[in-house]
């Protein structure tokens, strides 16, 4: 669509993930053409409340965005988790190297899919 419009061609694996203005301005809801954001009012709350500074911030929002997450606390807890208000806390200390991008927060079974389990046994066998 991007060529289409402008003759551009952008590299998708040159874009920057690190970016410090795309956080900045996620961070103060400004979303206008952000995919699966800009529509939705609590999601641009979601994003002042977190204020993400990585990539990896902003995939678990979108699972979190969700009845259950947003009505049981998880969201809550990994906003102040991620800003030192809540202690992370494994159930097991080999959890920590699946949990710890997500603040000790369990998400969805699809989250974790290309990792294996702590005691090596790949997901897809684990289930």
């Amino acid at each position: 669509m991007i060529h289409e419009t402008t003759r551009e061609i952008i590299d998708l694996a040159k874009i920057p993930v690190d970016d410090k203005a795309t956080y900045q301005m996620l961070s103060s809801g400004n979303v206008k053409g952000v995919f699966q954001v800009e529509t939705s009012k609590g999601f641009k709350e979601l994003l002042k409340k977190l204020k993400p500074d990585t990539f990896a911030d902003i995939l678990p929002l979108v699972a979190l965005y969700r009845p259950g997450p947003l009505q049981s606390g998880m969201v809550d807890s990994f906003i102040n988790r991620k800003h030192g208000k809540e202690a992370v806390e494994y159930i097991h200390p080999t959890l920590e190297l699946i949990l710890k991008e997500t603040y000790g927060v369990i998400l969805t079974r699809n989250s974790n899919e290309d990792r294996q389990s702590p005691g090596r046994i790949h997901t897809e066998r684990s289930r």
